[in-house]
Parts: structure tokens; C-alpha cells; sequence
């Protein structure tokens, strides 16, 4: 394979990391507001809504990080 080749899928795949990041980022806050925002009488969370959505978000986080820390060793150890 090229060296132009090889740039343009590396390229590619970026741009589809990127994309999936947005993704799931779109779907962790609407996820997260449906979930935790109940009171719009006001445009400011309360404390209690603050504190669901920074929990939610935070588990979700943590969950995509394990899974992604685990699929790259995956990758790793079936290479070798």
C-alpha cells in the first residue's frame, strides 16, 4: 500500500472517530438531560438536577472508557 493510501484511510478513520465521539457525546447529554432535568421553570439546573446529570454523564464516561481500554488490549493481544 501507498504511503498516500495508508494517509488517506488513516484520514478516514479520524474523521469516523471523530464522528462517533460526537455521537455518543449527543447521545450521553440527551440521555442524561431526559433522565435528570424535571423542573423547567427555571433556565438553571437545581442542585439536584446538577448533581444527576453530572453522575449520569460520569457513569457513562467511565463505562466507554473500560469498554474502549478493553477492546484496544483485545486488539493488542490478537496482533501478537
Amino acid at each position: 500500500m501507498s504511503a498516500a493510501d495508508q494517509a488517506a484511510i488513516d484520514k478516514r478513520l479520524t474523521f469516523m472517530e471523530v464522528k462517533d465521539m460526537a455521537v455518543t457525546a449527543n447521545k450521553v447529554v440527551e440521555m442524561c438531560f431526559r433522565d435528570c432535568a424535571k423542573n423547567f421553570r427555571s433556565k438553571e439546573l437545581d442542585k439536584k438536577e446538577s448533581d444527576c446529570i453530572r453522575n449520569c454523564a460520569g457513569k457513562y464516561m467511565e463505562l466507554t472508557n473500560r469498554s474502549e481500554e478493553r477492546r484496544v488490549g483485545k486488539e493488542c493481544r490478537s496482533r501478537w
